[in-house]
């Protein structure tokens, strides 16, 4: 696997490089690729734009916001991926 750094890629949500990222993804494959998502915009942006597959490289006190986008939710109910249940012992 090859990991792309946000560097002039996809450093700000607003100055996206579709089109490098397009052809790293074309020549590679989404299954060897992970791009470095350094927010949550730009997180949602490569969900929305390569399915909720893309691997990315995300800050850990994210995990959650991302799975939530990933399961076509909000973003904001944890308990979605968790489960009722188990978010009750996180809070």
């Amino acid at each position: 696997m090859i990991m792309i750094d946000a560097l002039g890629v996809s450093q700000h949500a607003d100055k996206m490089r579709g089109d490098i990222v397009a052809k790293i993804i074309g020549r590679l494959g989404l299954e060897k690729t992970m791009f470095e998502a350094s927010n949550q915009r730009i997180s949602e942006w490569f969900i929305r734009q390569y399915s909720p597959k893309v691997n990315l490289c995300i800050d850990h006190s994210h995990v959650l916001d991302v799975e939530c986008i990933r399961g076509r939710n909000s973003g904001s109910n944890h308990a979605f991926v968790f489960g009722p249940s188990s978010f009750s012992v996180l809070k």
